[in-house]
């Protein structure tokens, strides 16, 4: 009975969620979609700024597929909350630090993966492992990278398994109704890496997760200046209506953004007196603004 009332209830929920998103957002800005929505099977990569939010972003702007997400085990506690968690496509992932469960746990959650790729479906990892509301990606985790090669291994790579490198930006965030950007970069597939991973497979696992690092930097606001996060911020800030006009459109405005403040930072990490003028007269300038 129940895996015969799960897709209604998930096709009823959808409807609610797109409904709530449309006031939530001002508008949800999506660039390059098309060019991968129809591939199969399919693990899509992001950053997670935004807690739950993020992967029903992708629940929203992919409409022709219903995505699996993997999230942590701790959300999991009681039995009501696993049946509705998983109505609506969300996988348990056991990490060392929630204390829940066993890691050994992820070995069933892994074949599971595995099972969904063989049927064509959809995957979404966040691979920083955690959520954080600030503008740049932090470390990568190795569980893309194990989960890709280990399903593409199991089929003599012959799985056709795609990797899709999307970004998130939330102008605002956590507050509602601003614009909210999904920008998609080039898909590639698992199988570009087999000779690497045949060869030398911890060192292929690492140029997997450096490529899907870059890719998303590419989709994203990344500040990578991080120890003078707070400074370039609102450098940022001051800075995005010049963005705003070096942007060809607005499904462009994320890369501008993105291409503007790391060059901004690149020249300033050379000028350590030019550094603290600015920072210096941004701090009067908010003062005198707030």
């Amino acid at each position: 009975m129940y895996t015969i009332i799960k897709p209604l209830i998930y096709a009823i929920l959808r409807i609610f969620l797109n409904a709530s998103m449309s006031f939530s957002y001002r508008n949800i800005i999506v660039s390059g979609y098309d060019k991968i929505k129809k591939r199969k099977p399919i693990l899509f990569v992001s950053n997670h700024q935004n807690t739950f939010m993020d992967g029903l972003v992708l629940v929203k702007v992919a409409k022709n597929i219903n995505p699996n997400i993997l999230v942590r085990a701790d959300i999991f506690k009681s039995k009501w909350a696993s049946i509705a968690l998983d109505i609506i496509h969300l996988i348990p992932i056991y990490r060392k630090k929630d204390n829940m469960g066993s890691v050994a746990q992820n070995n069933e959650i892994f074949r599971k993966c595995f099972d969904l790729f063989k049927q064509d479906k959809t995957l979404l990892i966040f691979p920083e492992g955690n959520h954080a509301i600030r503008r740049f990606l932090r470390p990568m985790q190795k569980g893309p990278a194990r989960i890709a090669f280990q399903a593409e291994e199991e089929n003599d790579f012959k799985l056709g398994l795609n990797v899709a490198p999307f970004g998130l930006h939330y102008e605002k965030h956590p507050k509602r109704w601003h614009d909210l950007h999904v920008h998609f970069g080039d898909a590639f597939q698992v199988k570009d890496f087999q000779k690497q991973f045949e060869e030398n497979p911890i060192k292929a696992q690492k140029q997997f997760t450096d490529k899907i690092r870059k890719d998303i930097s590419a989709e994203m606001v990344d500040i990578k200046w991080h120890s003078e996060y707070e400074f370039m911020e609102k450098v940022r800030t001051l800075l995005k209506p010049y963005a705003l006009k070096w942007s060809e459109n607005k499904k462009s405005i994320v890369h501008a953004e993105n291409k503007l403040i790391n060059q901004v930072a690149d020249e300033l990490k050379e000028d350590e007196g030019k550094t603290e003028v600015l920072k210096a007269k941004l701090n009067s300038y908010y003062k005198e603004v707030k």
